[in-house]
């Protein structure tokens, strides 16, 4: 162990462990490089995680009195080298924040793990060995023993003759980018020569192709659209799509291949597959799964899943059918097989710790593999690829493997028909804050251009809080970015954080995966954070301070199960649901406290509660298209809009309170706009939006098999 070092454990943060008995830094298992003055200085940082340290106790602990150095020169050194080992930045620290003038202090949560314990000194006796037992007495103990070890020698043997061999696990060999212009895909499928995806062009998802190899893109069918390309036929031929949406899912079509003309089959889907011989159709709707004949005209239902449905693969049998579960209730994802000859349906991730959710998988021609992703639904990001057996999963434990661990996210996979290459989406998400100059009708950046959604400011227009993308970390700082200061930590998912009247405090719906959303309320100087309804089984959010501050309005569906817009009192702790307000969403409070603002349940109206009148009345409403995230002006006098139009594209609105006036601020149908999309108000009431930077290609993972 090292002088000076006060802990003897493992201390764990955000992938990292630092362990202070051999002095080993590691990252997911890999050891880094870090000289011992750096060293000692994280431990000590990490020891005292949340705390400022002063350059003070830093000297004295790690630089005696008797060591003739420059200190503020080393000290910096030390640091700077501490940074670049964790990859962290100064500007926007995730685990070490310069505090001016005072010191440093450790931002990242950590979690200690004992270290392995120390083995006893040779020689060393127990206060039990003074006593010796009768030479006789120990040998016949030893016979039993060395009998007992036979028979356990013997089952041991005999089990692992008898249990199933591990599955030889394939790995990914190679990595080709297939694509390269930037816009927005989606899912795909292959014939073996040419990859057929989805491509977001000025709001529509068109069908494209390319070389299996990269090249040139070409739209199929540049007249038809949007699409969402669900299955490719077992002959190459034909390609299941969504078409139009619908109220209740997507109208289900097939695309003739090469030509791209599209046949519609009368039937509304969530999600859709061939069965393995080209002959039926296999569809979901909602948490039902039904099959149909290829022309779509003779369906009937087959199964009923635990959650919502989708992301189907028949398995090259046709006997089994694996696809995705969700709970909505719960927030969690599953994978799951039917079986296609008794009906039967099994979980085959029942025990997935890991904090991404399992989705959307593909099965090796072979039927050896099923390959899936997973993905941050909170966050709406892809994760890694993972492989599963292709054997039946009932009555036996599966165990996923990871093949990818980022950087790159990857998602949206689909197989080369000979099993050697699965193809995927490959993201590095990236935004940029910008606000709308009505004087100059441009965008320019906000905050700097920061990667961050979710902006409030405070009532005062002194501070302002945000939500850095992809991180989803929970910031505030002043107007200007001075005292800029990291609020949430952890597994933590902050989502449309709002102030308290007084500024002193931060309400937000921490939306993480595979658990209801909760809201939260911290001090905008950090510290504990506390759960308002720790005691709600229900998922939380859209949550609004009253004026008075005395009370917070939010959506849900609280103790009762019943939806609608909630509010909740400090002092009391009363919870109260808004009359008629169970087809509502979107809740937001006006400056004055006079109105809250609702979206109707179909995203198309905006209505507004008179807490004079006690009666809800419609503001606005939209015939295509949706409209989101709605935002008083600091004076109450209108509600900003955002309108979403797969026609019209995307724009800002202005919608008067007193007459219900409507304006259109800006159209933005040709800027890039994140999935999902956000808008909000700057403290002089211009728009803000969030510009996608990320990059999206298709590419190509060759793969090698044991």
């Amino acid at each position: 162990m090292r002088d000076g070092e006060q802990f003897r454990g493992v201390f764990c943060f955000e992938g990292f462990e630092i362990n202070s008995r051999s002095g080993e830094l590691r990252k997911f298992g890999r050891k880094l490089r870090l000289q011992d003055q750096p060293f000692r200085l994280l431990s000590l940082l990490i020891e005292r995680q949340g705390e400022v340290v002063t350059r003070e106790d830093l000297k004295a602990k790690l630089w005696p009195a008797d060591t003739f150095v420059d200190f503020d020169h080393g000290l910096n050194s030390a640091v700077a080298r501490v940074r670049e080992v964790l990859n962290d930045s100064a500007a926007t620290p995730r685990f070490i924040e310069t505090v001016p003038k005072r010191g440093y202090r450790f931002l990242a949560q950590v979690e200690l793990r004992s270290a392995a314990p120390e083995l006893p000194v040779a020689g060393a006796m127990s206060p039990s060995d003074d006593k010796v037992e009768p030479f006789k007495a120990r040998s016949r103990r030893f016979g039993w023993v060395a009998l007992g070890c036979m028979v356990v020698a013997i089952v041991t043997v005999g089990m692992e003759l008898l249990r199933p061999k591990a599955l030889a696990l394939p790995r990914i060999a190679r990595i080709a980018q297939l694509t390269n212009d930037g816009q927005l895909k989606g899912t795909s499928a292959s014939d073996g020569v040419r990859l057929y995806f989805e491509e977001k062009i000025a709001e529509k998802f068109l069908l494209k192709q390319v070389s299996v190899h990269g090249g040139e893109v070409s739209t199929v069918n540049p007249t038809w659209g949007p699409i969402t390309i669900y299955d490719l036929s077992p002959n190459r031929s034909e390609l299941l799509v969504g078409g139009d949406i619908q109220q209740s899912g997507m109208s289900l079509w097939t695309v003739s291949l090469p030509s791209g003309s599209p046949r519609p089959l009368k039937i509304v889907v969530d999600d859709a597959s061939w069965m393995h011989d080209g002959s039926k159709i296999v569809y979901a709707k909602g948490k039902e799964i039904y099959v149909a004949s290829s022309d779509g005209i003779d369906t009937h239902r087959i199964a009923i899943a635990s959650g919502e449905v989708s992301a189907f693969g028949v398995s090259p049998d046709g006997k089994r059918l694996r696809f995705t579960t969700y709970d909505d209730e719960k927030a969690t994802a599953d994978l799951s097989e039917l079986s296609l000859q008794d009906g039967s349906i099994t979980s085959l991730t029942p025990d997935w710790k890991e904090s991404d959710q399992p989705c959307c998988g593909v099965w090796s021609p072979d039927g050896r593999y099923y390959f899936f992703q997973t993905h941050q639904d909170a966050k709406t990001l892809d994760g890694d690829i993972w492989v599963l057996s292709g054997e039946s999963g009932r009555g036996r434990a599966m165990t996923a493997t990871a093949l990818t661990h980022g950087p790159l996210a990857l998602g949206k996979l689909s197989m080369d028909p000979s099993g050697r290459a699965l193809f995927a989406r490959g993201s590095l998400a990236r935004a940029q804050l910008v606000r709308y100059d009505a004087a100059t009708s441009t965008l320019v950046p906000y905050l700097g251009g920061i990667s961050a959604t979710d902006v409030a400011i405070s009532r005062d227009k002194q501070w302002v809080t945000y939500v850095t993308y992809p991180e989803f970390e929970l910031w505030r700082s002043r107007l200007d970015g001075t005292e800029k200061r990291r609020l949430s930590f952890g597994a933590t998912v902050p989502f449309l954080p709002r102030w308290s009247p007084d500024g002193k405090e931060i309400a937000f719906a921490d939306i993480q995966d595979r658990k209801p959303s909760k809201i939260e309320v911290l001090s905008r100087d950090g510290g504990p954070v506390r759960v308002l309804l720790p005691e709600d089984r229900y998922s939380e959010g859209d949550v609004n301070w009253a004026s008075d501050g005395k009370s917070i309005v939010f959506t849900g569906r609280y103790s009762n199960g019943e939806p609608g817009i909630y509010q909740f009192e400090f002092e009391t702790r009363k919870v109260t649901r808004m009359p008629e307000s169970e087809k509502l969403t979107s809740s937001r409070t006006s400056p004055d406290g006079r109105y809250v603002a609702a979206l109707s349940e179909d995203w198309k109206k905006l209505l507004l509660f008179d807490n004079r009148t006690k009666h809800w009345s419609e503001l606005f409403h939209v015939e295509s298209g949706v409209i989101g995230f709605e935002n008083f002006s600091s004076d109450g006098k209108y509600v900003q809009v955002a309108r979403m139009d797969l026609e019209q594209g995307y724009g800002i609105l202005k919608v008067a309170v007193a007459s219900g006036k409507v304006v259109s601020v800006t159209d933005l149908k040709n800027v890039a706009m994140p999935d999902p999309t956000w808008s909000g108000l700057s403290a002089d009431d211009e728009p803000l939006i969030r510009i996608d930077k990320s990059t999206r290609e298709i590419y190509r993972l060759d793969l090698e098999f044991p």
